[in-house]
């Protein structure tokens, strides 16, 4: 194969990707405009309608009843690293009392 021949294989491709992609803007767009030819204008005005009568509101409905109360959600407690920070680790000199200070007796380490 030539160089000329792969160049014209090329030019083709393009040619041939070029007008695919035209025909399909075509196809989608005309519709669109194929549908304006149908609309028409009024010739002329025509009269004015009169205004219909109010309707009559309707009758409130009842008030529901109230739904149960939910369960009170649990405080989460301290992070392992926030309490190995503040205080240490379990059996460090000083670690019961600094759980205590800080509010969190029943904290069990990980």
């Amino acid at each position: 194969m030539k160089k000329s021949d792969a160049t014209e294989q090329v030019i083709t491709r393009r040619k041939a990707l070029g007008r695919i992609g035209l025909f399909a803007t075509a196809a989608y767009t005309v519709p669109a405009f194929a549908t304006l030819s149908m609309a028409h204008a009024s010739s002329g005005a025509s009269g004015t309608s009169t205004a219909s009568e109010a309707s009559t509101s309707s009758d409130a409905s009842d008030a529901s009843d109230a739904s149960a109360a939910s369960e009170a959600s649990t405080a989460s407690g301290p992070s392992a690293s926030g309490v190995e920070a503040t205080c240490g680790l379990p059996g460090d000199e000083g670690y019961d009392a600094c759980l205590i200070e800080n509010g969190w007796e029943g904290y069990v380490a990980p």
